[in-house]
C-alpha cells in the first residue's frame, strides 16, 4: 500500500494537469491531492470544486471542454506553485474536527 502512495505522489508531482471527468461529486479527494502536488485540477462544476478551485493557479472549472483545452494550452509550459498549505490532510482534518466537535 505504501508503494502505491509513493507512486501516486510521483505521478502527480510530474504532471502539469489532472483532468477530472466526474459529473457527480461532493468534495473529491483527488482535487486536494492534485493541489498539494502542485498539479492544476481541471474539472466540471461539481460539488465543492468551484469553491476550492477559485483561481487559475490551482486549476479550472468549466462545463465547456473547449475552454478547458484553451486553459491547458495557456498553462502548458507554466510551472505550478502551491500557494497554500490549507489543503494538506493535517489541516483539513483539523477543520473537520472543529465542525464535528461543535
Amino acid at each position: 500500500m505504501e508503494n502505491n502512495e509513493k507512486l501516486k505522489r510521483l505521478i502527480l508531482s510530474e504532471s502539469n494537469f489532472f483532468l477530472f471527468g466526474s459529473r457527480l461529486e461532493y468534495d473529491p479527494i483527488v482535487m486536494y491531492e492534485a493541489i498539494n502536488s502542485d498539479t492544476r485540477f481541471i474539472t466540471y462544476n461539481v460539488g465543492s470544486c468551484k469553491n476550492v478551485i477559485n483561481n487559475e493557479k490551482k486549476g479550472f472549472v468549466s462545463e465547456n471542454d473547449n475552454k478547458k483545452i484553451n486553459y491547458i494550452m495557456k498553462y502548458l509550459n507554466t510551472p505550478t506553485k502551491n500557494y497554500s498549505k490549507k489543503y494538506l490532510w493535517s489541516e483539513i482534518c483539523k477543520r473537520y474536527y472543529k465542525i464535528f466537535k461543535s
